[in-house]
């Protein structure tokens, strides 16, 4: 595997990890409206904050820290860089000409 496949790989396992945290947030209001049995919404809210934990816990394919790093207000969810690398997200690097 050479190294921009390893990074594309990275960057689809972040988006990944997006989907499922709508998904889940989804899933709830759905359950809310559709079944609202305590036990079940529980569920479903635990479910959309492990989704949660596995977004924040997303590691940079450069560095290896969370790309994540700090949890420091309404923009979080949207960050554009790593906050230890500073490696703007979907970067792929370039293959060396043969």
């Amino acid at each position: 595997m050479t190294e921009s496949d390893r990074y594309k790989k990275a960057w689809q396992d972040r988006r990944s990890r997006i989907f499922s945290v709508l998904a889940m947030i989804v899933i709830v209001f759905a359950c809310l409206k559709i079944w609202p049995s305590d036990l079940f919404v529980g569920g479903c809210v635990l479910g959309a904050l492990l989704a949660a934990w596995r977004l924040y816990d997303f590691r940079c394919p450069r560095c290896g820290d969370r790309f994540m790093a700090t949890l420091d207000g309404p923009n979080f969810w949207s960050r554009r860089h790593c906050q230890n690398c500073n490696l703007e997200k979907d970067t792929v690097p370039r293959e060396p000409r043969q």
